[in-house]
């Protein structure tokens, strides 16, 4: 029988490392948390963006105040919320070249999701 392992490795890849893997883990939380802290701060910085924030929220019910946040930060016109593949199912086009949005997923082992906010073609 012949050994086929070569057939699964990639000879040019870095060997896993868990302690870097983690490192950045914690660098991307920091980063959404930085992201919520401003979102915060904007929102309750006037009436009308604290009124733009409970727009969202209220829109997006199911979602957390920190995702609503999120949401408001980045995009705030947005109309619905689905990663590439739900929207690629829906029949909707995601131009090249625009960037995903940051939601975080606290159900998940505090995993960082990035999604597509807002058909853009369809």
């Amino acid at each position: 029988m012949e050994n086929n392992d070569g057939l699964v490795q990639n000879s040019n890849a870095e060997p896993f490392d868990k302690k870097k893997w983690a490192k950045q883990k914690r660098e991307e939380r920091k980063v959404v948390y930085q992201m919520i802290d401003d979102a915060a701060v904007a929102a309750v910085s006037s009436g009308e963006k604290f009124q733009a924030f409970l727009n969202i929220q209220a829109q997006f019910d199911r979602y957390s105040a920190s995702n609503a946040l999120l949401i408001a930060h980045q995009c705030p016109d947005a109309t619905q919320l689905a990663d590439f593949a739900a929207w690629k199912n829906t029949g909707v086009h995601i131009k090249k070249g625009f960037a995903p949005s940051t939601f975080w997923n606290p159900d998940r082992n505090i995993r960082i999701r990035t999604v597509r906010l807002r058909p853009l073609t369809r």
